[in-house]
């Protein structure tokens, strides 16, 4: 069930990575092009993806994850081809646009969610990082190579074609997660969503998130321009590949240290304090800075390996932690709001990276330091989830009185953490604390409701 959700995530993510590396520069040779468009052919794609995490996470739940991930890589398609014919800054930029309204990645994390235990979450949310990482990998390595080939539109229209067959793969090989509902005798409604944006630690994640894209978006922008000073375009994979192999054995070791309790947030801290050394790095040998140009390349490369060390140990932590810190009926309305933080960082990152380009990159970077450093700062107030225990109790044949008991029950009982009922309310999902609770004692507590017991 992962490697099918991973699959699926990888043809979705390979063209969109092997164009990435070289947007920033095709943007600025398209006619129309200025230093803001530059940025924003990068950034805009957040910027939808920002307004639309929240509404399809929300749908996923109300309709279920299959149809709404349809209608997003469809979008995506049609955004991808409109960047193929674009032939102006203004319009390559729409078509960014475009392709940001297919807001899928909530309903992929709770997707994964749903089809996983909490005990190997971590682990999952690995599998789908080492996809992206593999498909970034293949971008930053081959990107560059097949634009001088066959040119950056053939790269859109094959990001089309690449998204079409995620939409085959997706019905025909995946299989359909459970409907879940809230435990209350309600249907959805958006006092869920003002229960994700008052829990402090999910705002943590989110605040957490959107600094690391905004930061990752503004070296998409600026790294080429800086590396070309020393490296040709098409020869910048060389330092690439062992960076991004480094980066896959550090996100290995994150995800078991992570999976272990108590060690989340010390690796979050971890991973944290890299990337901030990594924008410290990347202001000092950015133009006109304190030791440019003399160690220009070296610091260069230093900061690539502090920030890819960084960025494999947060982005699987990160969605990893924010499925077991919510409920599990409002998974994809949490994802929603934590991609819709991950997407505004991108857009923010790519709207300041165009504004600076041409100014003043190393105050660029030194204001990414200070943010970095304010979030490791709020993050040492960030909780370990305990690991948690899922329990199935079918309900077939009980009176809604009787589920409805057993829901209060439950919840006063101490060591469990939440339930949801699946789909037709046939069956019970509860989440507990095995060293608080057993299974047994919930079994019973379940069989007494259904005797008739009321004490």
């Amino acid at each position: 069930m992962v490697g099918g959700v991973t699959a699926l995530f990888t043809l979705r993510m390979l063209g969109f990575y092997l164009v990435l590396p070289v947007l920033s520069t095709y943007a600025e040779s398209l006619p129309g092009s200025t230093p803001i468009l530059v940025g924003l052919s990068v950034g805009i794609y957040g910027f939808t993806q920002c307004l639309f995490q929240v509404p399809f996470g929300a749908w996923s739940d109300r309709w279920g994850r299959k149809p709404v991930l349809t209608l997003g890589l469809l979008l995506f398609a049609v955004g991808s081809v409109i960047c193929a014919v674009a032939d102006t800054a203004p319009l390559l930029v729409a078509g960014r646009l475009v392709q940001g309204m297919g807001a899928i990645a909530s309903v992929v994390v709770a997707m994964l969610a749903d089809l996983t235990r909490d005990e190997v979450r971590t682990r999952a949310m690995v599998a789908v990082g080492i996809s992206i990482g593999g498909s970034f990998s293949i971008g930053l390595l081959f990107g560059p190579v097949a634009a001088e080939r066959i040119g950056i539109p053939s790269l859109f229209w094959l990001t089309a074609v690449l998204t079409l067959l995620a939409v085959a793969f997706l019905w025909l090989r995946i299989p359909t997660p459970p409907r879940i509902s809230h435990h209350a005798e309600v249907e959805y409604s958006n006092d869920h969503l003002l229960e994700v944006m008052a829990n402090r630690n999910l705002l943590r994640l989110d605040l957490g998130t959107f600094n690391l894209h905004m930061s990752l978006t503004v070296i998409f922008v600026t790294m080429p321009f800086l590396l070309r000073h020393f490296i040709p375009l098409g020869h910048q994979w060389r330092i690439f590949l062992p960076l991004l192999a480094t980066g896959m054995a550090v996100m290995l070791l994150g995800a078991r240290l992570a999976e272990r309790p108590g060690r989340s947030r010390s690796v979050a801290l971890s991973g944290q304090a890299l990337m901030t050394g990594a924008l410290a790095v990347f202001a000092l040998s950015a133009p006109a800075s304190a030791l440019q140009p003399g160690a220009g390349l070296t610091l260069l490369t230093l900061g690539l390996f502090l920030f890819i060390g960084g960025f494999a140990l947060l982005e699987p932590l990160f969605p990893a932690l924010l499925t077991r810190l919510c409920q599990q009926a409002n998974r994809g309305t949490a994802a929603g709001v934590f991609n819709m933080s991950q997407f505004s960082g991108a857009f923010v990152g790519g709207l300041v990276a165009g504004f600076f380009l041409k100014k003043d990159v190393e105050a660029l970077f030194w204001v990414l330091v200070a943010t970095s450093t304010l979030w490791w700062i709020w993050a040492l107030r960030l909780h370990d989830p305990r690991h948690l225990t899922l329990l199935e109790l079918h309900m077939n044949g009980s009176s809604p009185e009787e589920k409805r008991l057993l829901v209060r029950r439950l919840l006063k009982m101490r060591g469990v953490e939440d339930v949801a009922w699946k789909e037709n309310r046939s069956a019970l999902l509860v989440r507990y604390a095995a060293e608080s609770v057993g299974a047994e004692e919930l079994r019973a507590e379940a069989a007494g409701v259904s005797a008739g017991e009321t004490s």
